[in-house]
């Protein structure tokens, strides 16, 4: 977790990750409150395999039930952290919709709030995961295209 961290180091991290995840990946970054810079800023340099997720019933509808499916199933692997584990245990129907109660909070190993933020990370994990992603040859870190290599 990056509790407390500025975000520009965030950003940092999260721009080293996407550069260093291959020719082929998918993005889902909360675009919510304060994830909204961060969302903007990654959709801005690297383009369409960033999503910027506004939550919505509809969101998670799709993305809670996904990751119930796949936790029942145990098709996804999490680690083995009680906050992590309290954040997934959080999920609940609410309104035919599993997703996080509002003003959902509790308090961390670490004495920190959590808002049930592992859970969120692994529902955005899903939405990155259902779409195929843009194969990334020939794209510039900012987004734009590259121009083709001569032969040589």
């Amino acid at each position: 977790e990056l509790r407390g961290l500025p975000f520009a180091q965030q950003r940092q991290i999260l721009f080293y990750v996407i550069e260093n995840a291959g020719r082929r990946w998918r993005a889902s970054i909360d675009a919510s409150g304060l994830g909204m810079e961060m969302a903007e800023n990654a959709r801005l340099k690297y383009g369409a395999n960033v999503v910027e997720v506004s939550f919505s019933n509809a969101w998670y509808a799709e993305n809670g039930t996904k990751l119930v499916t796949s936790v029942t199933e145990l098709s996804v692997t999490v680690p083995a952290v009680d906050d992590v584990i309290s954040d997934i245990c959080a999920l609940s129907w609410i309104g035919g919709v599993v997703k996080i109660p509002d003003k959902h909070e509790t308090v961390g190993l670490d004495g920190g709030k959590r808002h049930a933020d592992a859970a969120i990370a692994l529902m955005l994990t899903e939405d990155a995961a259902s779409e195929e992603p843009i194969d990334m040859d020939g794209v510039k870190t900012d987004g734009e295209a590259a121009a083709p290599e001569a032969d040589g």
